[in-house]
């Protein structure tokens, strides 16, 4: 019976220590984008998002597993100059982190690396335009007003590649000790029970 309860409460703390969270973007995109979540830096993954009108604030938002890393790419096109990318991004959890080391992301150089070729690299840091607000595109509603419009700082059109982190959290230790402690009691009663 006592064997059967901790074996419960083992899976209750499992349950409790990881748990799917949510992320979500809030972007603009000069001209057009399309975000998708990969569990690799090179490989595309699976759409997202997608928005054609760079005034618009497109919102999209998706689940991630607890234990997984994830990249969040996004895949910006634009048709003529200007171009720019900008967003905000949230996670439900502390399952997961930003490269920030955080829950609440915004578009920086520090925050994303973008290539012209594709996913993967090779990749470079973006240039800083300015901040939500700045001309020529004013500002855009639904993103927070200290995040950066970026862009690869080699070329001002075509196709580009974003790409950043989500780490997943190294599991508590005070979960395995809690479990180890309920064992050793566990087995102390069961060597008593046997005496």
């Amino acid at each position: 019976m006592l064997f059967r309860n901790l074996s419960l409460l083992a899976l209750g703390l499992v349950a409790v220590s990881a748990q799917a969270g949510t992320l979500t973007g809030n972007v603009n995109v000069d001209d057009e984008f399309d975000a998708y979540i990969s569990t690799s830096d090179s490989v595309v993954g699976t759409l997202i998002g997608s928005g054609t009108s760079w005034p618009t604030t497109y919102t999209f938002s998706t689940t991630l597993n607890p234990g997984q890393d994830y990249y969040l790419h996004i895949a910006a096109k634009d048709n003529a100059s200007p171009a720019g990318f900008l967003g905000q991004f949230s996670l439900t959890t502390t399952d997961h982190t930003f490269v920030n080391g955080g829950q609440y992301m915004l578009t920086q150089p520090s925050t994303f690396k973008v290539s012209s070729t594709a996913f993967g690299g090779p990749y470079v840091t973006p240039v800083d335009l300015g901040a939500n607000g700045v001309g020529p595109w004013g500002n855009r509603t639904g993103v927070d007003s200290t995040a950066r419009w970026i862009w690869n700082p080699d070329t001002t059109s075509g196709r580009q590649f974003f790409s950043t982190k989500i780490t997943a959290a190294v599991p508590e230790p005070a979960s395995g000790a809690i479990l180890a402690g309920l064992l050793g009691v566990w087995i102390r009663r069961k060597k008593k029970a046997t005496r």
